[in-house]
């Protein structure tokens, strides 16, 4: 064990966020550590990602193990097969780092997104749908925070018409959560901007679009997005990826997800309403025309 990481155990020892939680939820974060922890390469190996907090993480898990005197397990990694052909179709491409956006989906897809302009987008709520491959499905409009230590307000003798000045405090036993909800009505288009090795296979796509204009294609999808949800704020941006149990000042839910899909390194694009409009909302295509001097068509 190196010396750091002892100094990261005895952290966790100052501070056991994980002491109240089921053993089965321990080792599905561990699962969800590692996951991100490791790169694909094209032969289907892993190696260890540099930077980011995923060892200190792993270190925190382990020590929680240690203190329940259980041996984690040997995490069942999945296999990857179809790296190589990945790695040779961006072989002759190879844009730069931050140039530009992709689009996995199926074959049919992706070509009636780059040969007819016709893009599918669906609402928020649909993707909280267990049918759904494990890299997909999550629930998008809520986010939940865990704190370990917190406490309490409530008035002496539960006599309610007390000021709150005189409200005493107690210390929660256990895990506080906190469920963050977007009350909006929102449609979601879901793109990547990093492309890895193993991303055809956890989302289980067959194809991917490399999109070299971001700029001038976002353009087109507000102005597509214009005729349909006319008054609807048209949005943008990276998602951010949380740990629940150290919670941020972040409120924007719709821009959260859980670390566990950080590997995706996902940019989202929105068009939202407020939640006066109701009723359910369907999956509709929006009309881009056709574009293929940014676009390139990648298929396994």
């Amino acid at each position: 064990m190196t010396e750091q990481e002892k100094a990261w155990r005895e952290q966790y020892r100052a501070n056991r966020y994980l002491e109240h939680e089921p053993i089965t939820k321990v080792f599905d974060r561990a699962m969800d550590i590692t996951k991100n922890a490791f790169m694909i390469d094209r032969l289907g190996k892993y190696s260890l990602r540099s930077g980011g907090r995923w060892v200190e993480m792993f270190a925190h898990v382990s020590e929680e193990f240690r203190f329940r005197k259980i041996v984690l397990p040997a995490p069942e990694m999945p296999r990857y097969l179809r790296t190589a052909r990945a790695a040779e179709l961006w072989d002759k491409l190879n844009p730069p780092s931050g140039s530009y956006l992709l689009k996995f989906s199926h074959k049919e897809h992706i070509s009636d997104m780059i040969e007819k302009g016709r893009f599918r987008i669906k609402p928020a709520e649909s993707y909280d749908d267990p049918s759904l491959n494990p890299a997909i499905a999550d629930l998008e409009c809520e986010f939940i925070e865990e704190t370990v230590g917190g406490s309490v307000q409530f008035p002496p003798n539960r006599d309610y018409s007390l000021p709150r000045e005189q409200w005493v405090s107690a210390p929660i036993l256990g895990t506080l959560k906190q469920v963050r909800t977007y009350t909006g009505r929102a449609y979601i288009a879901c793109f990547s901007m990093q492309y890895e090795y193993r991303l055809f296979e956890d989302f289980e796509y067959d194809a991917c679009a490399v999109i070299r204009d971001p700029s001038r294609f976002l353009e087109t999808l507000q102005a597509a997005g214009e005729k349909l949800f006319p008054g609807w704020q048209f949005a943008y941006g990276p998602v951010v990826y949380r740990d629940p149990f150290h919670p941020i000042k972040e409120d924007d839910v719709l821009y959260s997800k859980h670390f566990r899909y950080a590997y995706q390194c996902e940019f989202r694009v929105t068009w939202e309403h407020d939640p006066s409009l109701v009723g359910p909302l369907s999956p509709v295509f929006l009309e881009l025309g056709s574009h293929p001097d940014y676009y390139d068509f990648l298929a396994l």
